[in-house]
């Protein structure tokens, strides 16, 4: 798993790579594993993959184990962006779509993210407008993807969901 997580981090663009590396995860991921220094290991791939949501979870895991995980609070800081914790909440909704605890997280993460960002990255501010959706608020998601296809009015994901959305 190392080797290709390296060959992956050196060349992104290396799908041989990247598809062994995700069935490596696979596997890894049926097994009860409680080494933290596998468990940081495994959080590192999936980042690199690009399964932030599940990287973020992994190292959450570790530090319940052991809160002073260095590793897992420096993989921990860099996974907690905005777009990783609307993701992990939306994701848990789409579960389980009557969950209050991640109705309450996502709102708190959405709050967060409009009071202390003013510009968005386009991915976060389309995560943004899906949580204003999960949360039964329409104008709010209408404003922040009219706010955002200002900004990158060449955005196909934007445009689309802010079609699908209406007047």
């Amino acid at each position: 798993m190392e080797r290709e997580k390296q060959q992956l981090m050196e060349n992104p663009a290396d799908s041989a790579a990247r598809a062994d590396l995700t069935k490596k995860l696979e596997v890894l991921s049926s097994r009860p594993i409680s080494n933290p220094e596998a468990l940081v290991s495994i959080a590192e791939a999936q980042a690199v993959v690009g399964d932030s949501v599940k990287a973020w979870e992994t190292s959450e895991r570790l530090l319940q184990k052991d809160p002073q995980a260095t590793e897992a609070k420096r993989l921990r800081i860099q996974l907690t962006t905005p777009s990783v914790l609307l993701n992990k909440d939306l994701t848990k909704l789409k579960e389980n779509p009557d969950n209050q605890e991640a109705k309450a997280s996502l709102s708190k993460n959405l709050d967060s993210i409009e009071n202390h960002i003013t510009i968005f990255d386009p991915y976060v501010g389309y995560q943004a407008a899906r949580a204003h959706l999960v949360l039964g608020d329409t104008a709010a998601a209408k404003t922040t993807l009219d706010s955002i296809v200002v900004q990158y009015p060449s955005n196909k994901r934007i445009k689309t969901l802010r079609q699908k959305i209406g007047n």
